[in-house]
């Protein structure tokens, strides 16, 4: 796929790459394999793990052989249909290729288990990056903020009132766009652009939910529909 390690671009052609992912065994008809579900008999598969010394195997994931006490792995270099993945995936959703869906070198976790191919569709079709441990995130500088003027957060007096801001800070009735009001404690403010972000998150997660045979957890239209939502801060590192 290039530089980008576009999946589009690698897909072409034949489509079909080597990549060192999980190995996983069918417990119903006993195919190996990568996939979450048995291309055979559709039953859930599990994680298929092989002594790397001695070679005994593992249904249930450990870290070290009990026969030997060497590394037991859980994954291996297998042939996968990119193409065949994608057109699936598109099928799902019923529309056409984004123009870039971006891969990673190589998975760094220990059993090597990919994501779902269609979560990854979805992001690009959603124009949403993932940072390498699987999260989407916006950076932003957390700036203390106690008082504010309708007008400058772009929030209607009506949609205020229906939030408990009654009155301003002399206790005036709250009316005009111009007056200042104390934010609540519980209350935050973000910018135009992570209002945006977190509106294409919302429909990442909700396209998600529609094909995982759910409802839709947001329904979110515009921006404007993020005011009054709950949220949690919540710093990386921690």
């Amino acid at each position: 796929g290039g530089a980008t390690r576009n999946v589009v671009d690698a897909a072409e052609g034949t489509g079909v790459v080597a990549v060192e992912v999980a190995v996983r065994r069918c417990p119903g008809c006993g195919a190996v394999g990568w996939r979450e579900f048995c291309e055979n008999c559709g039953t859930a598969t599990a994680l298929h793990g092989t002594c790397r010394r001695c070679r005994k195997t593992f249904s249930v994931f450990v870290e070290e052989c009990d026969k030997c006490g060497a590394e037991v792995g859980y994954s291996a270099v297998q042939r996968i249909d990119l193409r065949q993945e994608l057109a699936s995936a598109l099928q799902k959703i019923g529309e056409a290729a984004p123009s870039r869906v971006s891969g990673v070198k190589g998975l760094t976790s220990r059993a090597k288990v990919p994501e779902a191919f269609l979560k990854g569709v979805l992001r690009a079709k959603h124009g949403l990056f993932v940072y390498k441990d699987g999260t989407i995130r916006f950076d932003v500088t957390n700036a203390p903020l106690t008082h504010f003027k309708p007008r400058q957060i772009n929030v209607s007096v009506e949609k205020l009132r229906q939030l408990g801001y009654f009155h301003d800070v002399k206790g005036d009735p709250l009316v005009s766009t111009e007056q200042t009001v104390e934010l609540m404690p519980q209350d935050i403010v973000v910018s135009r652009k992570a209002a945006e972000h977190l509106l294409k998150v919302s429909r990442y997660i909700d396209d998600l939910l529609l094909h995982a045979g759910m409802r839709k957890l947001y329904n979110l239209k515009t921006v404007e529909d993020l005011v009054g939502q709950i949220v949690v801060g919540l710093s990386p590192h921690t």
